[in-house]
C-alpha cells in the first residue's frame, strides 16, 4: 500500500464523515423544529389556560 492509496482513502473517509454529519445535522434540525413547534403549542396552551384562570378568578370575585 503506497501513500497515494492512503490519501484517496482519507478523502473518501472525509467525504463520508461530511455526509454523515450533514445527515445528523438535518435530523437534529428537524428534531429541533418539531420540538420548537411542540413548545410553542404548549406555551400557547398555557397562555389560554392562564387567561381562562384569570377570567375565572375575576368571575369568582
Amino acid at each position: 500500500m503506497n501513500w497515494m492509496d492512503l490519501e484517496v482513502e482519507g478523502c473518501l473517509m472525509e467525504k463520508l464523515m461530511e455526509m454523515v454529519m450533514e445527515m445528523v445535522l438535518l435530523e437534529m434540525g428537524m428534531g429541533m423544529l418539531v420540538m420548537m413547534e411542540v413548545v410553542m403549542k404548549m406555551l400557547m396552551g398555557m397562555d389560554f389556560e392562564l387567561g381562562d384562570l384569570k377570567k375565572g378568578m375575576v368571575k369568582e370575585k
